[in-house]
């Protein structure tokens, strides 16, 4: 059951990962045009700085962020962890994956009513156009729920390391010290 979970949330990832880099693509393509047209030209695209600061941005971030807790890149203090014993890591890997269960619930909490009521009354940024506010916004829960999910699957990974006192097979796929004794330090 489990295997077959991560495969969907692992397409959903993807997906958004692609969407991210789509996103970045666009960022640096609107970027370099603007600014080529705002020095040679004297004329910049007047929608270029909302488009990348409202949405384009929010979007790579939360987009990219489940996929990049999966394949652990996000910044980690190496120089501590990998001085701990395997059992010591994964409780606090444990303790960390639940405390950001629980704070990115309260930012889904916060932000899917909040799209909602965007949407339903229309909000708009107003600047050179009328941008849409939940067009924005609606980034937000969609990349904090995969995340919340990437996050349990490791806190089940952590207890089940922790409980057997081996490292355990990875959903992810992300490498392991498969076969290490997890040392109690006695």
């Amino acid at each position: 059951m489990w295997r077959r979970l991560n495969e969907y949330l692992t397409f959903a990832e993807n997906v958004c990962s692609a969407l991210a880099a789509i996103g970045l693509g666009l960022i640096m393509l609107i970027v370099a045009s603007d600014v080529a047209l705002r020095y040679g030209f004297g004329r910049p695209w007047p929608w270029a700085y909302d488009i990348v600061s409202i949405y384009l941005t929010v979007s790579v971030f939360y987009l990219a962020l489940p996929r990049t807790l999966r394949e652990h890149g996000h910044v980690n203090v190496e120089l501590v962890h990998s001085r701990l014993r395997l059992r010591t890591k994964h409780v606090l890997d444990l303790f960390s994956s639940i405390l950001s269960v629980i704070l990115f619930s309260l930012l889904v909490m916060i932000t899917i009513p909040l799209t909602k009521s965007q949407y339903v009354h229309s909000e708009v940024i107003s600047s050179y156009m009328d941008w849409p506010t939940w067009l924005s916004t609606i980034f937000v829960p969609i990349g904090a729920i995969l995340t919340i999910l990437r996050l349990t699957f490791s806190a089940v990974e952590h207890v089940e390391a922790i409980l057997s006192g081996h490292e355990v097979a990875s959903f992810r796929g992300a490498p392991t010290l498969a076969g290490s004794t997890i040392s109690t330090g006695e």
